[in-house]
């Protein structure tokens, strides 16, 4: 309950499994952070750009598909439901199969002759130790409750509210799983898209920087030194930034691997872009959530499992009816059998029988104390019920507001991209023809990159956005199909 309550609160800090961080203008690096179901270390590594293509190529669905099949995670949950189903096969039959119990036991026992009996006036016997001889005796008992006041039902019904609350939780460990999944692969689109706008800007200054060579050849007096010095930064400190976005995609593509089991993959799709999808109204996003977030079917079950527990308490303030029986039987070999129904011999007898029984709890100020903290328990979960629905409806209206708030930038981002990248189209022609100096075209690539950048962020934003959302609802609201 803790831990539900923790992914439910106002302030979250749940760190997703890759995170892309952009820095000052222009500056792009990558912090990737391993999520805590799945923990393991790695080395950094150069990337050799003669290496392979990566033989299996898959689509974010594929890679959701086979994130799944091949999750610990849901094997772990699966394994938890099994455990609360089999404690509810044994609360049901608790009402038709009885608690038996069988003793056996067997060792050596003193040999008594014939006459040493009540027959006999019970004579004095020596017994040595060559008199021993084995006895074996067995004991079964069984006891079936016939009315519990409501012990047994408040049982069967926890146990069955328990085996529903782990099947929310397995929804709920595969939900997270998907958006993990999902995030790594737009951070994946994202660092291509990235990638392939930085070569492009290279490729760009590489053509700039022979011009400017070209004309310090011919000594022309519209370029100097500095220029090419300005165009040797710029070219340098690009090939930085795509040295590091091609280490962050091997690594996003390690990571994938390891979520998928596929010893080596790739993404199909490697250019960043906006996915249209009906946005509904809020409201409908709150109500979807009421029934489809497994969360909240956790919490609610966790409240009905407190209800039966105080149904199980209360029972012990009265007697438990229950219908009981035994059999006995035992054998010592050279031991007189005794037959006179008043004395006990506990070597040699064969009895058994039944009876109706009561069975009451004298211990009232326990039995109290006991119901006193099942009402508490009860009062409390009920409480963080509460607290955890707000939680989640805010949680709701964040991710809801992220949506459109993304949605709606991404036309005015779209705008600015546009108008950058018209105007370093014009100043590269223009630079090309002598028109403008270098200054002015290195302005202008800075100008793109910010504009460029900007715009894949507000992508990336908002498929994440969209993302959230479909995990927080407790459903898919795109139109993907896994």
């Amino acid at each position: 309950m803790k831990r539900l309550l923790r992914r439910v609160t106002l302030v979250t800090t749940e760190a997703s499994f890759l995170t892309v961080m952009r820095a000052k203008p222009n500056l792009i690096f990558l912090i990737l952070l391993t999520g805590s179901h799945s923990q393991f270390s790695y080395a950094t590594e150069s990337i050799d750009s003669t290496k392979e293509p990566l033989s299996v190529v898959m689509t974010l669905v594929d890679c959701i598909r086979r994130g799944l099949a091949n999750s610990p995670g849901l094997e772990v949950a699966d394994y938890e439901r099994e455990v609360v189903e089999k404690k509810l096969a044994e609360a049901r039959a608790a009402y038709f199969l009885p608690e038996i119990k069988l003793r056996i036991l067997g060792g050596p026992v003193p040999d008594v002759p014939d006459g040493s009996g009540p027959d006999g006036n019970f004579p004095n016997v020596e017994t040595k130790l060559s008199d021993f001889g084995p006895f074996i005796q067995a004991r079964i008992e069984a006891i079936q409750p016939i009315f519990t006041f409501g012990k047994l039902s408040g049982l069967e019904e926890a146990a069955k509210k328990g085996v529903e609350a782990k099947k929310a939780q397995e929804r709920a460990v595969r939900n997270e799983l998907i958006q993990r999944v999902k995030n790594i692969y737009n951070s994946l689109v994202y660092l291509y898209s990235l990638k392939d706008f930085l070569e492009e800007l290279q490729d760009r200054s590489r053509k700039a920087r022979e011009k400017v060579e070209e004309q310090l050849r011919k000594h022309s007096p519209d370029v100097t030194e500095i220029d090419r010095m300005r165009l040797d930064v710029f070219f340098s400190e690009t090939e930085r930034r795509l040295i590091e976005l091609r280490n962050g995609i091997h690594f996003g593509l390690s990571t994938m691997s390891i979520l998928t089991g596929i010893p080596s993959v790739d993404i199909a799709d490697k250019m960043l872009k906006m996915h249209q999808i009906e946005v509904r109204p809020l409201d409908y996003y709150l109500s979807r959530a009421k029934m489809g977030r497994p969360e909240i079917q956790q919490l609610a079950n966790a409240v009905r499992i407190k209800k039966a527990l105080i149904k199980v308490s209360k029972a012990d303030f009265f007697p438990t009816l229950f219908i009981g029986g035994f059999y006995g039987y035992g054998n010592a070999p050279g031991r007189q059998d005794v037959d006179n129904p008043f004395l006990k011999d506990d070597f040699n007898f064969n009895s058994g029988g039944v009876a109706l029984g009561l069975e009451q709890k004298l211990g009232f100020h326990l039995t109290n104390s006991r119901y006193e903290q099942a009402m508490s328990e009860y009062r409390q979960v009920l409480a963080q019920e509460k607290l955890a629905l707000q939680g989640i409806e805010i949680q709701i209206r964040k991710t809801y507001s992220d949506v459109i708030s993304k949605r709606d930038a991404a036309k005015s981002s779209e705008n600015a991209f546009k108008a950058g990248r018209s105007w370093v189209l014009a100043t590269t022609l223009n630079f090309g023809v002598g028109l403008v100096p270098v200054k002015d075209l290195l302005e202008a690539f800075v100008a793109y990159s910010k504009v460029k950048v900007g715009y894949l962020d507000i992508i990336y934003d908002s498929e994440n956005a969209i993302a959230e959302l479909s995990k927080v609802v407790g459903e898919e609201v795109s139109d993907l199909q896994y």
